[in-house]
């Protein structure tokens, strides 16, 4: 197992290897086993209360449960498509959570998952690694198309509450650490 979300003293979640995903709901006395679907790595778990949290992992994976962490449900994102691994998830309640991963993956949704909000880092002709992409990617840039800069966010934790004042923290690759105080 790679990560554990508590809520409260008697509910927890934790997922890891192979999709497993295990809940309790009795301070951690015995434990059940989740339906995830997936046999690919979780890497974290957040909940936001004791029925709404979400999981990420390999290649692009995300999913919600809405039971606790008895049934879990993918999300699609606009990042399936490139398959960036997500390392961290951050519930604020059970409508908001940041997914933050490789290709400096920065992503907020607000509504319970149905929609994702992308605010991956992107590389500008002012970005120091743009005189290392090659002419095609700089042409994207030029033409205004993202290319996403290579770097991996590892973790992200915010405060439980109102995600309008929800304190947030990110920390990545070459010591990038990031502050918000605006959820």
């Amino acid at each position: 197992l790679y990560s554990i979300s508590v809520i409260d003293d008697q509910n927890a979640v934790a997922v890891g290897y192979y999709g497993a995903a295990y809940f309790t709901e009795d301070g951690g006395e015995t434990w059940s086993k989740g339906n995830t679907g997936t046999r690919s790595s979780l890497y974290n778990v957040s909940m936001a209360d004791d029925k709404h949290g979400w999981a990420v992992g390999q290649r692009a994976l995300l999913l919600r449960t809405e039971d606790g962490g008895r049934t879990w449900t993918r999300q699609p994102t606009m990042k399936d498509e490139f398959s960036p691994h997500f390392f961290s998830v951050a519930a604020i309640d059970k409508d908001t959570a940041w997914v933050i991963g490789e290709w400096g993956t920065r992503m907020v949704t607000r509504d319970g998952g149905k929609t994702f909000e992308d605010h991956s880092f992107t590389i500008d002709d002012m970005h120091p690694m743009f005189v290392w992409l090659d002419p095609p990617e700089q042409d994207k840039v030029r033409s205004g198309e993202p290319v996403f800069e290579d770097v991996t966010l590892n973790d992200v934790q915010c405060e439980r509450g109102d995600p309008e004042t929800s304190r947030c923290w990110i920390i990545g690759e070459f010591g990038y650490i990031y502050f918000s105080e605006d959820g």
